[in-house]
């Protein structure tokens, strides 16, 4: 199985009025994250929660992911104004050594109640040795991807290893996802590079637990 090196990320995310490394997010991480032993009541600031039943035993690691997230985050992208959206999250298992994922998002514009249906990705993450991972993502534009990376604790980082866009899809030729467990929220970060612009990012946002 290949691995490639993580990369350090040079790309950068704003939060309020401040710019923020996602290095410096990395380290914030890892200094708030706590994880005890496999098996028992996991605790981590305002959060509080037990290794799911039936979960897999190499998904152990990956226990705090379990449940549902729900948030807001922004985006932007050359050739595309900023944006404000809500997201919904959700990793479940069945007992194999697989979670299941699925995410999906609603534009939010100012002055309109309604939600406007976005975008959405479902797959699935495996854990593999040495705190690796392999995550299988297909979305509704048109697009599928592999990708590989590692977690520590409750810090994990991807880099997009294969892609494959449909015909009349966008070509998507790189990316790389950051998620990590931030005062019992999950926070994400999604970098995207494409045929005609190179890696930077695209969308972040910051999800409450609502349920396991």
């Amino acid at each position: 199985m290949r691995i490639p090196n993580l990369p350090v990320f040079a790309w950068s995310f704003r939060t309020g009025a401040a710019q923020v490394s996602v290095r410096e997010i990395g380290r914030y991480i890892a200094k708030k994250t706590h994880f005890s032993e496999p098996g028992t009541k996991v605790r981590r600031l305002k959060m509080a929660f037990t290794i799911p039943d039936g979960l897999h035993q190499d998904l152990y690691p990956l226990a705090w992911l379990v449940g549902t997230w729900r948030g807001k985050g922004q985006g932007e992208y050359p050739n595309t104004a900023p944006f404000t959206f809500e997201q919904e999250v959700t990793f479940n298992h069945d007992g194999r050594p697989f979670l299941t994922y699925f995410s999906r998002s609603w534009l939010v514009e100012d002055g309109r109640e309604e939600l406007i249906p976005a975008a959405q990705e479902t797959g699935f993450w495996r854990v593999k040795p040495n705190n690796t991972l392999e995550v299988i993502l297909s979305h509704n534009t048109g697009i599928a991807e592999g990708w590989v990376g590692r977690f520590d604790v409750a810090k994990i980082q991807l880099v997009m290893d294969q892609g494959y866009s449909a015909p009349s899809a966008k070509l998507v030729t790189g990316g790389t996802r950051l998620y990590g467990l931030v005062e019992g929220e999950l926070f994400y970060a999604y970098g995207m590079e494409t045929e005609n612009h190179k890696l930077q990012a695209h969308v972040w946002s910051t999800m409450e637990r609502v349920s396991m």
